[in-house]
């Protein structure tokens, strides 16, 4: 069985990524039939229910992403932790941000000002009206957000 957390509800449509359950704080814009709405701080799962779990640019987005990465490991046997780098502005896209994730699991606060909030807004913005669903968006999305990936 494998998990994803965090498969992107609210703002874009979620996608499955071969995962037996896929889990979200949002509803997804497109109904799962696989679909389990909860926060990464608490999944209701049992221990070690998942051979797999993916979290994909989730942790900066959680309060405590330590108590997070706890859950993913109590209900799965790896878990695979991947992030954009820093200096993507895809990162920027969204005003959900509360961490800057550095490679090895290292967190910095993002700091949350009324300009960085607008710049972020009017990012969501323009992606979404110009560029979202089309293969400049992804293409573009490839290029600017380099990753990195980490299994626990």
């Amino acid at each position: 069985m494998i998990l994803n957390v965090g498969v992107g509800g609210g703002i874009f449509t979620s996608v499955r990524l071969n995962a037996d359950v896929v889990c979200d704080i949002d509803y997804p814009k497109t109904r799962q039939e696989n679909f389990v709405r909860c926060d990464a701080h608490n999944l209701p799962f049992r221990d070690q229910a998942f051979q797999l779990a993916y979290c994909h640019n989730v942790l900066e987005h959680v309060l405590d992403p330590w108590k997070a990465m706890r859950e993913l490991k109590r209900v799965s046997q790896r878990v695979n932790i991947r992030q954009d780098v820093w200096w993507s502005l895809a990162s920027y896209a969204t005003p959900e941000h509360y961490w800057f994730q550095l490679s090895r699991l290292r967190f910095l606060p993002y700091p949350r000002t009324r300009i960085g909030i607008l710049f972020s807004k009017t990012l969501r913005y323009v992606f979404g009206k110009f560029f979202a669903d089309t293969l400049h968006f992804s293409v573009w999305i490839n290029i600017m957000s380099r990753r990195y990936e980490v299994e626990l």
